[in-house]
């Protein structure tokens, strides 16, 4: 018996699809981040980034408390008024 566990080639395929690492699914078109305000903009930038790959349009939902800062505030707003992963790397 081996006690090498099975692999899902479909996964594996899918984290390093084109020579690039993460996931790479295109027919992924929707992506729901809970507690957005803890990441970095370049991180939520990244992510979003993961959906919307193939010919379909894409939503990327953020989900945060309705208690946030205003520095909170002014992330998100950065994040929903460019797609520019330099300008906003810049705001991280």
């Amino acid at each position: 018996m081996s006690s090498k566990p099975a692999q899902n080639p479909k996964v594996c395929d899918g984290l390093f699809a084109n020579g690039e690492v993460g996931i790479d699914f295109p027919n992924a078109n929707v992506i729901i981040i809970e507690n957005a305000n803890k990441f970095g903009l370049s991180q939520l930038h990244q992510l979003r980034g993961r959906v919307g790959r193939g010919n379909k349009q894409a939503s990327c939902i953020l989900m945060f408390k309705s208690n946030l800062s205003e520095n909170a505030k002014k992330r998100i707003n950065i994040l929903k008024s460019s797609s520019d992963g330099f300008d906003i790397s810049e705001e991280d």
